[in-house]
């Protein structure tokens, strides 16, 4: 299935996104009744929005496996556990 999206791997450097040394989009946040976002909340939009190529794919796979296992076409569940994981330590670090 062809991707409409940028492929990744995405980075942020900053407040900037990245595609193979493409740019892509800076996060800047509306001003809204004068507040902005902070400094800290502003870089980590940046981390997510650049992590959405690798949480993309992990969906899918985790949802894959899944499907296996509910309808019984597999019975690998150390698979479905391993994509569990690599989604798992993916959120965690967006978490940080």
């Amino acid at each position: 299935m062809p991707h409409k999206h940028t492929q990744g791997p995405w980075k942020n450097e900053g407040y900037g996104i990245y595609a193979q040394e493409k740019y892509l989009a800076s996060v800047y946040s509306p001003i809204m009744d004068g507040l902005l976002p902070t400094e800290q909340e502003a870089r980590a939009n940046a981390r997510l929005i650049a992590a959405a190529p690798d949480l993309l794919a992990a969906l899918q796979s985790l949802t894959v496996e899944v499907s296996f296992l509910i309808h019984g076409k597999g019975d690998n569940q150390q698979n479905t556990e391993n994509e569990l994981g690599n989604s798992l330590a993916l959120l965690k670090t967006l978490e940080k």
